[in-house]
């Protein structure tokens, strides 16, 4: 169970609120491998560095076979990238990235470093993306759920415009390095927000090796 922490920080957290009592189940979760959903063929496209985001030129392309990037309406506009969307590219060999300064990045470490200035968590956040990324899930930012990650259920693309209930983001997925640790206050205020949105939470820890182990959080029922 967990024990007395930092806080979440996400959306909706609701800071000063006090535990209202709610009792709190964290569960392991098993998740099984299933095919990455995506076919990005044979060649490398090529995308800037900047700040935390890759831009690529004409890189609808990455977003329609296989759900990465933000496009715009605009055709032939960039594509904006996320970090963690552009270090999993990047490390597949389907993405070469130039830097602020001109060069052309040779190591998913290199990368890391230089996106680290920026995003202080951003090891973690690649790993757990990547994880979920290779057992076939399609990931996009869960910023405005106050996650990391929406997760959508296997077999589904994201898509903009009207959509079926089923073609929703199913699950949330926050990543945390196996030191932290929360309170029952804080879990419970995150649980609220899952709970509000009708999504799955799964709490991804990281260990020091870079495995990621999966909870699910839930309200306890008496």
């Amino acid at each position: 169970m967990a024990k007395v922490s930092r806080s979440f920080g996400g959306r909706g957290s609701g800071k000063g609120e006090e535990d209202d009592g709610d009792r709190i189940s964290v569960e392991p979760v098993e998740i099984e491998d299933g095919l990455v959903p995506s076919d990005l063929g044979d060649s490398q496209r090529a995308g800037r560095l900047r700040g935390d985001k890759v831009l690529v030129p004409d890189g609808i392309f990455f977003y329609e076979r296989g759900g990465f990037g933000e496009p715009t309406a605009e055709e032939g506009a960039e594509t904006e990238l996320s970090a963690e969307e552009a270090l999993y590219l990047f490390k597949k060999g389907k993405l070469s990235i130039v830097t602020e300064d001109g060069k052309s990045a040779a190591t998913i470490d290199e990368l890391l470093s230089r996106m680290t200035r920026v995003l202080p968590d951003i090891y973690i956040r690649f790993q757990v993306y990547a994880d979920l990324r290779d057992r076939g899930y399609v990931v996009r930012s869960g910023l405005k759920y106050g996650t990391h990650f929406r997760v959508y259920d296997r077999g589904v693309k994201p898509k903009r415009g009207e959509r079926e209930e089923w073609e929703h983001a199913k699950f949330l997925a926050h990543g945390i390095p196996e030191s932290a640790v929360y309170s029952i206050a804080e879990l419970s205020r995150f649980v609220r927000l899952s709970h509000s949105v009708r999504k799955i939470l799964w709490l991804a820890v990281v260990d020091g090796e870079g495995d990621t182990t999966y909870f699910q959080i839930t309200r306890a029922t008496p």
